[in-house]
């Protein structure tokens, strides 16, 4: 009997160590998780502003790993929008990505952000799978297409709209070239990568 509880305490010890967080190193596995912060809409609204300015040669405007510069990597960038994604991650671990990069690729550490900054990143990573997952985004309140006003390349609010996402009638914004950094003037939007069947 006493074996028996013995290997069961045991047992329980290892299964609590090995949470989704175990293999981070001790100051992220410690780190207090601001939940209010991670739900907030402003800072949702930060991070959304974050990932438009850093993140989007890569993981597309959308978030779904289909950005400008992920053609040709030998592993794609993170798609956000996937459930499966979300359901495989914690706000620790998100953070832990965003502040050390992913070692073997591409995935810079992006440790010149604040703390602040850097969990308003995460808030707004997290958001995106929910939000797919609850619902499709409405079409914007001016345009006759079915597209969604987050398919824009501008990062302006629509005018007449109640949603964050950038208006499909808004002219589109310079991008810049991701190879030397200038200006281009307005370009048509890249075509998303089609997926793998």
């Amino acid at each position: 009997m006493k074996r028996r509880l013995s290997a069961l305490t045991l047992s329980l010890t290892f299964t609590a160590c090995s949470g989704a967080d175990s293999d981070l190193p001790e100051a992220y596995r410690r780190l207090d998780v601001p939940e209010v912060r991670l739900r907030s809409p402003e800072a949702r609204a930060s991070g959304r502003r974050l990932f438009l300015a850093n993140c989007v040669l890569c993981h597309g405007e959308r978030g779904d790993g289909h950005g400008m510069r992920s053609v040709g990597f030998a592993k794609a960038p993170a798609n956000f929008t996937d459930p499966a994604w979300r359901r495989g991650v914690t706000a620790r671990r998100v953070l832990f990505v965003i502040r050390e990069g992913v070692h073997g690729t591409p995935m810079p550490a992006w440790n010149w952000l604040s703390t602040d900054e850097a969990w308003d990143l995460v808030a707004y990573l997290l958001s995106l799978s929910l939000s797919l997952s609850l619902s499709r985004p409405e079409p914007c309140a001016l345009s006759s297409r079915p597209e969604p006003c987050a398919l824009s390349s501008r990062p302006e609010p629509c005018a007449l709209s109640s949603r964050p996402e950038p208006c499909a009638l808004s002219p589109p914004r310079p991008r810049l070239s991701p190879v030397d950094g200038v200006s281009r003037g307005p370009q048509a939007p890249v075509p998303p990568r089609p997926r793998p069947a």
